[in-house]
């Protein structure tokens, strides 16, 4: 969950939740609208659900060329969130 934003822990126990503080991480790398890339990056790490280079692979084709800037910071984004220490 992202701990930036919710104080307040789930108290159901059938649940696997983890702290992953996406609003501060993404005011670090200057840019509050990449907290999702942050979620997913550590969402995929923990999961092992694709590789971070399908995700990447298909992060560059859904922006395009005309997105490289954005390609950048979304890239940074998804590292930071998979690098995270859950």
């Amino acid at each position: 969950m992202n701990s930036s934003i919710i104080d307040t822990r789930p108290t159901r126990k059938d649940l696997d939740i983890h702290d992953v503080p996406a609003g501060d991480m993404a005011g670090q790398l200057g840019n509050p609208r990449v907290q999702n890339t942050i979620m997913l990056g550590s969402f995929i790490k923990k999961t092992g659900l694709i590789s971070p280079e399908s995700f990447l692979k298909g992060l560059k084709q859904i922006l395009g060329e005309k997105k490289r800037s954005a390609m950048e910071i979304n890239r940074k984004a998804f590292a930071a969130g998979y690098e995270l220490q859950i």
